[in-house]
């Protein structure tokens, strides 16, 4: 549909020409889900805008990058057929990922339904522990086996199901009653490095409260280690215990931290390819920051929104462009924005070089998926070996063996 509508459009057709005869001779389905887009530019809608709410109403990213497209050659003008076929290779592209991580993954993901489903069938088969084992103990092995291997189903489950990074996150916020109480520790235990460096990534220094709540989740999670060790391990291992316990809540932030990355650089190539366009048709680098931010979604491009807020106020923009990648840690937005300043200072065309920043950023994205999926019989061993091999033992082997030795003569 997007090939089709590129194509009229370098034939000559106004916009809203093409898309009506896109809506009614386009493929199906997508010919009925724009039948009431048609209707609205009939009545005398803007075509750009009826196509803005198609996408929003569809939900979908791809679509979003169009209408944002067009919207944007409604404003400035320029070339729309090379966003629109843009478009529709970034469809092509994204499907074909999407086939080969399906492809390396087979193999993998049969195999470990197999091998999950073999325990659930022969426990079924074997009928239990029976009555040759007190039923507490039957009770118990029964309970776990099961548990087993639920969990060892639902781990491979996760592993196996391929997940897009979330377009948009919350935000991290410290409650008031643990910054309250984190206030009330030492300030060198508020004021760790190692807390500091890990709340400072991408340039973003954590303020009082950060550093006070993330104090207060160490201390807590290491007097937990103590405490449950040393009841049941002894003062030994307690000791150990609370020293690990230190550092996990380490984990919960660097985990926010990836997130919000992945969240960030989600909708990254999708902002480089609009900003390209913008370029290309007459913006400087300050204008086509704003009027790409309001059309970028996600994470993205809300922060892409706070530079323009940033700049309307008086701030300079080489400034308030560093709030877009403040906090994000990622290589690749710091590449977009060095590559931004370059252009503004020296003013060169960046038009081209943004456009090929998007597609890098891409192929990057398809890289890793293609690396991450290749890792996947690895991952996938482990809940199969210490979930589903237990499971099968407890499901299969203890009930044959314990009837096997209640019939022997002693």
């Amino acid at each position: 549909m997007l090939e089709q509508l590129a194509r009229r459009l370098a034939a000559g057709e106004a916009l809203r020409t093409a898309l009506l005869a896109v809506a009614d001779r386009g493929p199906e389905p997508l010919a009925a889900a724009l039948a009431p887009t048609a209707t609205e530019i009939r009545l005398g809608r803007r075509a750009a805008d009826a196509f803005a709410d198609f996408a929003t109403r569809t939900r979908s990213d791809l679509f979003q990058f169009a209408a944002a497209a067009l919207v944007l050659h409604q404003r400035r003008g320029g070339d729309v057929v090379a966003g629109l076929r843009r478009s529709a290779s970034v469809v092509r592209e994204r499907r074909a990922a999407a086939l080969e991580v399906k492809a390396l993954t087979a193999q993998a993901r049969y195999s470990a339904m197999v091998l999950v489903a073999v325990p659930a069938a022969t426990a079924f088969m074997v009928g239990g522990p029976g009555p040759s084992l007190p039923w507490p103990v039957a009770v118990a092995v029964t309970v776990l086996g099961w548990s087993l291997l639920g969990i060892g189903a639902w781990a491979t489950w996760r592993l196996s199901s391929p997940r897009e990074p979330a377009a948009q996150i919350p935000p991290v916020r410290a409650s008031s009653a643990m910054v309250a109480l984190g206030r009330h520790l030492p300030a060198r235990v508020r004021r760790w490095r190692r807390t500091v460096a890990i709340l400072s990534a991408g340039g973003e220094v954590p303020d009082a409260g950060r550093l006070a709540s993330a104090a207060l989740e160490r201390v807590l999670c290491a007097s937990a280690g103590v405490v449950v060790a040393a009841n049941f391990a002894g003062p030994v291992a307690g000791c150990a215990l609370g020293v690990g316990g230190w550092f996990v809540p380490e984990l919960g932030w660097r985990r926010a931290q990836r997130r919000l990355r992945s969240a960030v650089e989600a909708d990254l190539p999708q902002a480089c390819d609009l900003i390209g366009l913008a370029l290309g048709s007459g913006c400087d680098v300050a204008s086509a920051v704003g009027e790409v931010a309001p059309l970028v979604g996600g994470e993205c491009g809300a922060r892409l929104g706070l530079v323009t807020a940033a700049t309307a106020v008086g701030t300079p923009f080489d400034d308030a462009l560093e709030l877009w990648g403040r906090g994000v840690d990622s290589d690749a937005l710091d590449e977009v924005v060095a590559t931004l300043r370059a252009a503004r200072r020296e003013g060169g065309a960046a038009a081209d070089t943004v456009v090929a920043l998007g597609a890098d950023l891409r192929l990057r994205n398809r890289l890793q998926r293609q690396a991450a999926a290749r890792t996947l019989p690895v991952k996938v061993l482990f809940p199969l070996v210490f979930c589903v091999l237990p499971a099968f033992v407890l499901l299969t082997i203890v009930p044959m063996l314990a009837a096997t030795l209640g019939g022997m003569q002693w």
